[in-house]
């Protein structure tokens, strides 16, 4: 099972068809890959903002041609395969099917929500949209896919670099400890259900 097939599964689901449009806020390591991604998967992407400025082709973006622009000029609205806008948050009030949200936290939030038209929005960045915005957006049928869900995986890792920090051990040290007290704990198991089993003899 493939992620590109979750994806396209899921966003038929919700009524997108085989190609949606899709915007993201945010052009770094989380916001490129989950373009890249999506595009395979079938989006077309098209808006993209950063922190001078957005642009917007309603043809779709070339993720890897974009990314390789802004890795050499340090500037995305200077691609000249796109329209530029101001970086007034125009961006995320144009009509698109999917909003990932890849930058920072409360973007999203009471005074912008109203002018948002996505039908689903991704929270790729954490604590991107508030309280608030997210109950007026369950108001307008939008579907938000909290951080919690979309970006576990990093927050997982992070915990196990603390957990490796704080006691100061290497990865693979501290990978060993969690496969013994894992097996540990298989074989107190498996003894009290042969302890069980041979009570009922």
């Amino acid at each position: 099972f493939q992620a590109e097939d979750g994806i396209r599964d899921f966003c038929l689901s919700r009524g997108l068809g085989d190609v949606y449009k899709r915007q993201v806020q945010g052009y770094g390591y989380v916001g490129y890959w989950v373009s890249k991604f999506l595009v395979q998967a079938g989006a077309k992407l098209i808006g993209v903002q950063e922190w001078n400025g957005s642009v917007y082709q309603p043809e779709g973006l070339d993720p890897d041609h974009l990314k390789e622009h802004f890795r050499r000029t340090g500037d995305i609205t200077s691609y000249k395969y796109a329209q530029k806008t101001a970086n007034d948050y125009r961006l995320l009030g144009q009509e698109c099917d999917m909003l990932v949200l890849a930058a920072k936290e409360m973007q999203v939030n009471k005074y912008n929500v109203q002018n948002l038209q996505c039908k689903i929005l991704i929270e790729a960045a954490q604590g991107a949209t508030t309280w608030i915005a997210d109950y007026m957006l369950s108001k307008k049928n939008v579907l938000v896919l909290p951080d919690l869900l979309i970006t576990n995986g990093g927050l997982i890792a992070s915990y196990f670099e603390w957990i490796r920090n704080r006691e100061h051990v290497r990865s693979g040290l501290m990978m060993k400890k969690w496969i013994e007290k894992g097996q540990l704990l298989l074989t107190q198991k498996a003894a009290e259900l042969l302890k069980l089993s041979l009570i009922h003899i």
